[in-house]
């Protein structure tokens, strides 16, 4: 039973989700409840219990016959009225179930409901009833408009514009003021650091360590070496990275971010198999990061549910679906024109249609046709 109950507010409303995180109820008030057992006193434990409006319906959905369950016990139950139809007070969450477990069960024959050992009492459940229903029943989780809403949504992709956060608005300003395109065509935009960005001050000595373990790791793999060096050029050549003057070594630790790199293999991909990775997440001498200084800007592709819908639409679905394959190899060279307009080279092409693939320059396929 209960020995005594106190009430309050919840600080942050909780709301409870169901399968797939589905809300199904939200709570505003708690409660803290002192359990006592009925059987045994000496068994008590405290509970922090939200108050909703109701837990489910009511339980077992008609009275059962327990007459025909001679190995139940006929007393000390938890609820004497278990056979009897009744709504749910009080839902306690599996830490206290394994708390108030104890090891005697008593099983009867199959089909039958099981009798378990508490230390609150003894507790009926599980089985199945062999006795004829004359009133069928129909569970309705939720109205047939919300059901049709849910079915529109998962056909047709969401359709409601996504809420973007004040940072993610100020990254995008940033990004539209500073963005520009250079005479070689590519783009260039300046980092969107915060406006209450600090110094990230030092990190030479946490980069210089980084650097140490990477050649060491180069002295075990001559090859990945030569791979690490090749990349390290090409970014040079291309302009991503510039040497450091000499007039710049002498300067002070302070002032100076170094940012650490890394190697990474992957002998599975089909056009680079080592790649530069740069760390922008190490900390500085001041614990915050590259990353923790620059603005997070909004998610800006379609998320994975309305990729794979729309799949479902075309005959020929690579990134834009087309209806046939001559659709599909217009699209591939429009895009593959647009993107070398400013230097980017699309590779890795696949496709469902052997036509279409058959079509792409080789080196430029993630597959080849069969």
């Amino acid at each position: 039973g209960l020995s005594e109950a106190s009430g309050s507010k919840v600080q942050v409303t909780k709301v409870f989700e169901a399968l797939q995180n589905k809300p199904v109820t939200t709570a505003t008030d708690f409660v803290n409840l002192e359990v006592t057992s009925r059987y045994h006193p000496q068994v008590q434990f405290s509970v922090k219990a939200f108050v909703i409006q109701k837990i489910g319906g009511s339980y077992p959905r008609r009275e059962l016959n327990s007459t025909n369950w001679t190995h139940i016990p006929s007393n000390g139950f938890v609820d004497v009225d278990f056979f009897r139809p009744k709504k749910v007070e009080l839902l306690l969450t599996s830490d206290i179930y394994f708390d108030v477990i104890r090891n005697g069960i008593i099983l009867g024959k199959s089909g039958d409901p099981v009798a378990q050992e508490s230390s609150l009492g003894w507790l009926v459940g599980g089985g199945n009833s062999s006795e004829q229903v004359n009133h069928p029943s129909c569970n309705l989780t939720d109205s047939l408009d919300a059901q049709l809403q849910r079915f529109w949504d998962v056909e047709h992709g969401p359709s409601e514009e996504v809420k973007r956060t004040k940072e993610e608005n100020e990254c995008e300003a940033h990004y539209m003021t500073t963005a520009s395109r250079l005479v070689t065509g590519t783009y260039q935009v300046e980092l969107p650091f915060k406006p209450t960005a600090s110094p990230l001050w030092n990190s030479k000595a946490m980069t210089l360590k980084r650097l140490f373990s990477l050649e060491a790791k180069f002295s075990r793999h001559p090859t990945l070496k030569e791979e690490n060096q090749r990349s390290i050029r090409d970014l040079i050549r291309d302009g991503h990275l510039e040497l450091v003057h000499s007039n710049e070594l002498s300067l002070p630790d302070e002032p100076v971010f170094h940012l650490p790199h890394n190697a990474v293999l992957k002998e599975t991909s089909s056009t680079t198999m080592l790649q530069i990775v740069f760390d922008a997440s190490a900390k500085s001498s001041t614990g915050q990061s590259l990353n923790d200084q620059l603005m997070i800007g909004p998610v800006i592709q379609h998320d994975l549910t309305t990729i794979l819908i729309r799949w479902r639409y075309w005959r020929i679905p690579p990134t834009h679906c087309a209806n046939s394959s001559q659709e599909a190899q217009h699209l591939q060279q429009e895009l593959v024109t647009l993107t070398k307009k400013a230097n980017f080279n699309l590779r890795k092409w696949s496709s469902s249609d052997e036509s279409v693939l058959a079509a792409i320059p080789e080196d430029l396929r993630e597959a080849t046709s069969s």
